[in-house]
């Protein structure tokens, strides 16, 4: 039986299913690492642990073991991501990267500590490595030789993906078939989709813009109340002090109230109202950070001008390139070198997040894209994809991966056929589970039954735990 430690499958669509492989013998766990919020429903599961926070401020009581340094090197390698992701926890706010470093450091020797102790063969994520504290924990058990993998969401319906490594993530050439099907796929051809989270009363929702979510203390006033004494208490867990606690949040109010009024004004004094749909042009859609998505799967990428200065040196002096804001980005990663860089790439114009997405991907000569669902969009709707990082649907036809020698002629000569298309999409789904693993992801789903999603998730993490076992004896 493996010894193993989990990340995620916490919350109610997927919690059973790791409850019952437990309970029934096929997994050795030995930690499963569970949002704070959880701490109710994992009273009596010995191996959780939630109060990373709590680490922050009691690390110094722990007999943490000497990295080895061929693991300090392989964690060195990563700085600039993890960086990135422990800058995203308020905690961190402001810290300068020296700091970070040292984080970095503390948090590697305490998972060195618990792995080598555990004598740990396996590492399960419930979702894409990413962020601080997640993302290192894979590093670290990457460069300890401790087998990972991972499960991803998908925009197929009630299917997710998953992968060993984040190098394999989008090709899947190292993970197995789940599903053994034969029947086809049939995919609309067309750019439009009706995506839930695309939704305007959503998206206000999702950003605490929405009317409801405004009035939730007069609507709700006892939920209200009781989630703001639940968040109270978290924080003074986490800032070990009431002062602290509203010492460091006042500060961070300050920094990014100051932080957003800077951006609004720049990105006023930037964008473009209305576009020219008979200019010769390629369409990028600016991803949200911070965001998984492009923190991690994004590379180097995730400094989107970089993409943008690159993509600009690809395409001929009379094109241009439309980036489009993400509806939900804030002052986050777009402060003033980010316009002012922006302003270096004379080709690039950011247009508004009010301009309609799948007109500008229709006119466009094709779509460029990180990862992101506008790639999908495109292809599924005949036209070609340029994408510069790891995307769930990166090894079908029309996507080609920005490398360095890539030509225009490459991308704007070829023609997906819907048909082979399909094709590849029914292959591709062999590799994927039944089933959602993000709450998020319930309303995309028709007649969403929690039971049978656990059952999902445990039929495929019986399978998933069988193969690893049999191919690391």
């Amino acid at each position: 039986m493996l010894k193993t430690f989990i990340w995620g499958f916490d919350n109610i669509i997927a919690r059973k299913a790791i409850f019952n492989l437990n309970k029934n013998g096929q997994i050795d766990l030995k930690k499963w690492f569970v949002g704070e919020h959880y701490k109710q429903e994992f009273a009596d599961v010995d191996c959780a642990e939630y109060f990373f926070d709590e680490f922050v401020n009691n690390y110094a009581d722990l007999d943490l073991k000497v990295v080895p340094i061929d693991v300090e090197k392989y964690i060195e390698k990563h700085a600039r991501i993890l960086a990135i992701g422990f800058s995203r926890d308020m905690y961190f706010y402001g810290k300068p990267f020296y700091e970070l470093q040292n984080m970095i450091h503390i948090v590697t020797r305490y998972y060195y500590t618990l792995l080598y102790q555990c004598e740990t063969d396996l590492v399960i994520f419930g979702d894409v490595p990413h962020g601080g504290w997640m993302l290192l924990l894979y590093y670290v058990a990457e460069a300890m030789g401790v087998k990972t993998f991972f499960c991803s969401v998908t925009r197929l319906e009630n299917r997710f993906a998953y992968a060993f490594s984040l190098d394999d993530y989008g090709t899947f050439k190292d993970v197995p078939e789940y599903e053994s099907r034969t029947e086809p796929v049939h995919i609309e051809q067309k750019i439009e989709n009706d995506w839930f989270d695309m939704d305007e009363d959503w998206l206000a929702e999702f950003s605490h813009k929405g009317v409801k979510r405004k009035l939730r203390a007069l609507l709700e006033p006892n939920k209200w109340l009781n989630e703001r004494k639940e968040i109270l208490a978290m924080n003074r867990q986490k800032y070990g002090a009431f002062e602290k606690m509203v010492q460091k949040k006042l500060v961070e109010k300050i920094g990014r109230t100051i932080e957003h009024k800077n951006y609004q004004k720049a990105y006023k004094n930037t964008v473009l109202e209305k576009v020219d749909y008979n200019q010769p042009y390629v369409y990028y859609p600016l991803h949200l950070q911070p965001e998984m998505t492009t923190d991690t799967l994004g590379g180097i990428y995730c400094n989107q001008l970089l993409l943008l200065e690159h993509l600009s040196q690809l395409i001929p002096d009379d094109w241009v390139i439309y980036a489009k804001e993400h509806p939900l980005q804030t002052e986050y990663m777009r402060g003033e070198y980010f316009f002012k860089q922006l302003a270096l790439l004379p080709k690039v114009h950011l247009v508004s997040n009010k301009i309609d997405t799948y007109e500008l991907n229709r006119h466009s000569q094709f779509v460029a894209t990180l990862v992101g669902t506008t790639g999908w969009e495109a292809i599924s709707g005949g036209k070609n994809a340029l994408v510069f990082g790891k995307a769930w649907y990166g090894a079908l036809p029309g996507v080609f991966h920005y490398h360095e020698g890539i030509t225009l002629d490459e991308i704007m000569n070829y023609k997906i056929d819907h048909g082979e298309f399909e094709k590849a999409v029914a292959k591709m789904m062999k590799k994927m589970g039944t089933g959602i693993i993000s709450n998020d992801s319930i309303p995309s789903v028709k007649n969403f039954d929690l039971d049978k999603n656990n059952k999902y998730i445990y039929d495929f993490l019986t399978f998933m735990l069988s193969y690893i076992e049999k191919h690391t004896a």
